[in-house]
């Protein structure tokens, strides 16, 4: 057997449970894909989306991250006044009645996203939003949370459950797709979408990903070397434009989760005003969501580029052209995506996952999440008041 060989028989025999959730993923995606579109036929009638005037998501942790990721997409075919990510502590603590436009009663449809859907905060937002006369949906995983039985209508993940994902991979993807699935089924009610544009749009998102998992060995390859580089770095610095700064969000949650890393998330313009200044007596590993189509691409092939400058670490995660970058610049080459690039959003992360995981193996970590110090938290205590 040659060094090669042995080395991914090696790699077979890791048991680190965010690797084994990025392998599940194989296995996942298009059973996921295909249960979201079957079950967003069903939760709203086309009545009910004609109804409404106004969306609103709201989230917390990964669920705001994947609010972020296609708050956009949603405004393109809401034919709405307006679609936005709402914070939960804002609409629940500061946010008077009289801040929101309600119209008729179910005009306003409040849509709260949350795996298991016992946050305090979910369940105060959908508990508040039911005072103001909007209309609720839950996405989640447990249709017995109180957010889902509060709640006018869910739109049920279906995601099996399983003792390697405890932080979370697969329920992000699978609140992306659940979310994406209802837009799309919200554009075809309201005239915004096409049949042939639903189907290319559900073809891209499902021929994207197959065109990442081929490139799960060399992604894994790249990992593996970013990870024996940083491996004494503390803090990370995450840099993401428009939809991509969901990604970095979601990103720098799993080196917090797993690692206990010091991040910091940033845009490219933003970076250089602020994050620009961090300092340590190491080059900051500094990771830079990037895409050739995007509009804002100069400035973050500049803003790399001032990076490199300053000794940080850089590393490009991406569609885009190498020879762009500085040499001093790792590259993570992601598949070629033109028509449609802002679907890279929904697996773009998936490589720093990869980074995530080898830097498990070699600290030995566990999953903060899981550990006793979370019993501290309130993310299933603290009263609830509402205050209209």
């Amino acid at each position: 057997m040659n060094l090669k060989s042995f080395m991914k028989e090696e790699e077979k025999k890791m048991t680190n449970a965010l690797m084994q959730q990025v392998d599940s993923l194989k296995e996942l995606a298009h059973a996921q894909f295909n249960t979201a579109f079957s079950n967003a036929q069903q939760v709203m009638s086309f009545t009910e989306i004609s109804n409404i005037r106004r969306i609103y998501i709201a989230g917390l942790g990964d669920s705001y991250a994947a609010a972020l990721g296609l708050v956009k997409l949603f405004k393109k075919y809401s034919d709405t006044y307006g679609v936005d990510v709402i914070t939960p502590m804002h609409f629940t603590r500061f946010a008077k009645n009289n801040n929101f436009d309600k119209g008729e009663p179910n005009s306003t449809l409040m849509i709260t996203i949350s795996n298991g859907g016992e946050s305090s905060r979910i369940v105060e937002t959908v508990t508040k939003a039911k005072e103001m006369k909007l209309l609720t949906m839950a996405i989640t995983n447990n249709p017995n949370s109180r957010s889902a039985k509060l709640s006018d209508k869910v739109l049920l993940m279906e995601l099996e459950k399983v003792p390697y994902a405890t932080v979370g991979l697969r329920s992000y993807l699978t609140m992306l797709y659940n979310l994406f699935s209802f837009i799309l089924h919200f554009g075809r009610v309201r005239g915004t979408i096409s049949s042939y544009q639903e189907e290319e749009l559900k073809n891209a998102a499902m021929q994207l990903f197959d065109e990442y998992v081929e490139k799960f060995d060399e992604f894994k390859d790249i990992a593996k070397k970013i990870a024996n580089e940083i491996e004494d770095d503390e803090i990370i610095d995450f840099i993401g434009d428009d939809t991509s700064y969901a990604s970095a969000y979601f990103a720098s949650a799993k080196f917090v989760e797993c690692l206990g890393s010091l991040i910091s998330i940033d845009d490219s313009e933003n970076w250089c005003h602020i994050n620009a200044y961090l300092k340590s007596d190491r080059a900051i590993p500094t990771f830079i969501f990037s895409n050739k189509y995007s509009t804002s691409y100069s400035r973050e092939v500049d803003t790399a580029m001032q990076a490199v400058l300053m000794n940080r670490r850089v590393i490009v995660v991406g569609d885009v052209n190498q020879e762009d970058f500085s040499e001093k610049a790792t590259i993570i080459a992601l598949p070629e995506c033109e028509k449609y690039s802002w679907i890279h959003n929904f697996y773009e992360y998936i490589p720093l996952s990869m980074i995530v995981a080898y830097l498990q193996e070699k600290k030995n970590t566990k999953d903060f999440c899981t550990e006793k110090h979370l019993k501290n938290a309130t993310t299933k205590s603290s009263k609830i008041e509402i205050v209209l």
